[in-house]
């Protein structure tokens, strides 16, 4: 078995499995051990590449003699960093998120749009009994022990 055989296969099933990984992440559907998957597999997939790359360097090194190519590569890099370096690695969604979780429980069920009572019930079906009013939802959810993700979702779910 020589090296294409290898290389090429394992750059193929790394895309395959850090593309799907990566849609979940945008759209946050996160069942666990998507993110580390997703995590290892961009790692694994950059090994692959480059062994795919290094197996096949002379067709790699006439496809690229085409100064367009150069154009096209340097125009997409140039756009992903410079839209890495804009968000500054936050998404207005993540930020909003955490500002929610820190918000005062007595507050949060005003922005709910449910009643202290029903936001109370909601609590209650994770066993979460004893809330004080200057409490967030994130201290609850760690005095619990629970996800701060799980505990919203329940709370937003109508």
């Amino acid at each position: 078995m020589n090296a294409r055989q290898i290389h090429t296969p394992l750059t193929i099933g790394s895309f395959i499995v850090a593309s799907i990984t990566g849609v979940l992440l945008f759209f946050e559907i996160d069942p666990s051990g998507v993110r580390a998957t997703h995590e290892w597999m961009s790692l694994l997939f950059v090994l692959a590449g480059a062994l795919h790359i290094y197996t096949n360097k002379r067709p790699f090194t006439r496809y690229f003699s085409d100064r367009t190519l150069f154009v096209i590569l340097g125009a997409v890099v140039a756009g992903g960093v410079l839209y890495a370096i804009s968000f500054n690695d936050i998404y207005l969604a993540e930020a909003s998120y955490q500002l929610l979780i820190k918000t005062e429980i007595t507050q949060l069920s005003t922005l709910l749009g449910i009643s202290h009572d029903e936001l109370l019930n909601k609590l209650s079906a994770l066993n979460i009994t004893t809330v004080q009013p200057g409490q967030s939802l994130d201290d609850i959810a760690q005095r619990y022990e629970r996800d701060v993700h799980d505990v919203m979702e329940l709370l937003i779910t109508p």
